[in-house]
């Protein structure tokens, strides 16, 4: 019996030490190729790759692949072997999130017609679990916004058919009494109207009801600075791969921005994807799911 064991550990170690990688096609720019049993094609995004394939980049291309659900890897020249690039697909702490490369592997591999994974399930806090039943209810995902600038409803669902609601604002999450409340017919309020009663740095706390009904969901608005939010932006920019597309580019700080709770800028950063690259499905699926989300039109 020891022998067997010993035996199966050994093919078992085996077995992992020739694990095959698998590459996923994340952007293309240029002449790029793909080489695999003796069949030379073009390169395309979302085509997944067996180490046993090549990977053919003429003079000016660059193609970037998503290995393993983890890493990402840029080529720019010449002919490449997937199966020389093992080292690159060990886990680093490298910069681009983790949570992003298995989202957009996610989106590139599903097949046409299979339900949609939702961001959220990629994405760290995001929003904590409803901790009340009322006639309001407020996305999980807006339990802290933080704004800069521009137009981003905060928006609600209500169960009653009511024709107004109250959006009230408070100091401290703590508050029995809010420092303004407005009136509505609209399931949302502007965070550029909610910023207007703010000074920059400023944390406030809100929520929404049914007139005459109360709420004990209070969610965080933050307030904030210019000059903070273009600090943020820059470590976002800085932390994709040496070669990125710029349609790539915005779609990940997109992604990182949402994920970050800065939702607005998040907005802006989809729709800038998918202008640069109308062709990537992806793009303008997730623009789409985010539209549906947050309530915007």
């Amino acid at each position: 019996m020891k022998f067997l064991s010993l035996l199966f550990l050994v093919l078992a170690i085996g077995s992992l030490s020739h694990a095959q990688n698998s590459f996923l096609i994340y952007t293309v720019k240029g002449n790029v190729s793909v080489i695999e049993d003796n069949v030379t094609t073009k390169a395309k995004i979302g085509r997944l790759l067996p180490e046993s394939a090549q990977i053919v980049v003429a003079p000016g291309g660059v193609v970037s692949l998503i290995c393993n659900q983890a890493n990402l890897i840029s080529l720019n020249k010449g002919k490449v072997n997937l199966s020389t690039l093992g080292e690159q697909c060990k886990l680093t702490d490298q910069s681009v999130s983790s949570n992003y490369l298995k989202y957009v592997w996610s989106q590139l591999t599903t097949k046409p017609g299979s339900p949609e994974k939702n961001r959220k399930q990629f994405m760290t806090n995001v929003g904590a679990v409803s901790r009340g039943v009322n006639n309001v209810w407020i996305d999980p995902r807006l339990d802290t916004v933080k704004y800069v600038s521009g137009s981003f409803p905060l928006s609600w669902k209500s169960f009653a058919e009511a024709e107004e609601f109250e959006f009230s604002l408070y100091n401290t999450p703590d508050d029995n009494k809010p420092v303004t409340t407005v009136t509505t017919k609209e399931r949302f309020v502007d965070a550029k109207s909610v910023a207007a009663k703010l000074k920059p740095t400023a944390t406030a706390y809100w929520t929404a009801a049914v007139k005459g009904e109360q709420n004990p969901e209070i969610k965080v608005f933050e307030y904030v600075p210019a000059d903070v939010f273009k600090t943020v932006l820059a470590s976002f920019e800085q932390s994709g791969p040496e070669l990125e597309t710029e349609a790539a580019k915005a779609f990940r700080i997109a992604f990182m921005l949402e994920q970050a709770h800065y939702l607005a800028d998040a907005y802006t950063y989809y729709k800038k994807a998918t202008t640069l690259d109308p062709g990537v499905p992806v793009y303008k699926s997730t623009l789409e799911s985010f539209k549906k989300d947050y309530g915007i039109k």
